[in-house]
């Protein structure tokens, strides 16, 4: 990967702007925006953004019974098992979960939601579990993602108004298999903390394909965000993704574009690995962490979705962290479901 040193470029993004998407951070001026690789303005908080006009799925089949979506920031998909529909992550609100639903309703007709797989305690994840939890589906999730969506997901009133048991919810210590042996679902947990503490990923050996949730992305910079992300971890995480173990011909990233697996596990690595070098460099030649958002710059991944503002307070974070200062990232208030 290359990275440089560049002049000061103008960038559209003010300072301010560094709470983007999904960044609890300070409030930014009005007139701070991030925008997509498409020219779309990305809100700070999709969650409280007025509801678009228009809500579109991609779908992309992968195998037989196989497909990945993408509902505007979040890529996630569905699975036919033999007891019904796996979905992975349900979308980042109650709305999007809804047209998910029946997106999937359309291409695999006639079979029950049985499961949801929530691979992050990252907002834009949550949206979708109230959702499917209502549908039947039970939610598996790692132990601290799941602690606190059981106390999240109260029973919902039916038409009549009384209540009705949702889907409960599971955990995922370890290892989960799905399916029959000859088409196994396998749901995993690496015993690290990475991008944060709860990231778990469904690997189809069979098919060959790897939901990896935001343990990768691909084009698309990552967001070193959590207040219990760890940087160790998720290199090691990585290195254990990229052995023959969990061989895969399509990755599907939580966030960015589908890739080969190797494409989005290295390009997650080397990032990481290139962010980290140029941090502590700086950090080293006494650089300021202020200074990231004037000489922070990756040649490589300029072009990439969410390089500005994130890969910049990415950078800070890197900075500190090379001097063995832990900063507090951005916490999950309570986990709290969106609705």
């Amino acid at each position: 990967m290359v990275s440089g040193l560049h002049s000061k470029l103008p960038r559209p993004l003010a300072t301010a702007a560094l709470a983007a998407a999904f960044l609890c951070l300070a409030p930014s001026p009005a007139s701070a925006q991030t925008r997509d690789l498409s020219g779309r303005i990305i809100p700070r908080n999709p969650l409280q953004a007025a509801k678009d006009t228009l809500l579109s799925i991609e779908v992309h089949p992968l195998a037989k019974g196989v497909y990945a979506g993408k509902n505007r920031l979040l890529r996630n998909g569905w699975v036919e098992v033999p007891e019904g529909i796996l979905v992975n992550d349900g979308g980042y609100n109650a709305r999007s979960a809804g047209a998910l639903a029946d997106t999937i309703r359309a291409r695999s007709p006639g079979k029950p939601f049985r499961y949801l797989v929530v691979t992050s305690g990252h907002v834009e994840h949550l949206g979708g579990v109230r959702t499917f939890a209502s549908l039947g589906a039970t939610v598996l999730a790692h132990p601290t993602v799941a602690a606190a969506l059981k106390d999240s997901i109260p029973a919902a009133p039916d038409a009549a108004g009384s209540k009705r048991a949702m889907g409960p919810v599971a955990e995922v210590k370890d290892s989960l298999v799905l399916g029959p042996p000859d088409r196994p679902v396998e749901i995993r947990w690496l015993g690290r903390a990475a991008n944060s503490p709860g990231d778990i990923f469904v690997h189809l050996k069979k098919e060959r394909v790897l939901f990896t949730g935001d343990l990768a992305w691909y084009r698309s910079v990552p967001w070193l965000v959590d207040a219990e992300f760890s940087y160790e971890g998720w290199i090691a995480t990585l290195d254990t993704l990229l052995t023959r173990r969990f061989d895969a011909d399509s990755l599907v990233p939580g966030h960015g574009r589908i890739a080969q697996r190797f494409q989005g596990l290295e390009y997650t690595k080397y990032y990481l690995l290139d962010a980290m070098l140029k941090a502590g460099r700086m950090a080293a030649w006494g650089i300021a962490p202020e200074a990231m958002e004037e000489q922070g710059y990756l040649g490589a991944y300029e072009e990439d979705e969410y390089y500005d503002p994130i890969h910049f307070y990415n950078m800070k974070r890197l900075h500190q962290l090379s001097k063995g200062i832990r900063t507090p990232g951005r916490a999950v208030p309570g986990m709290v479901v969106p609705r």
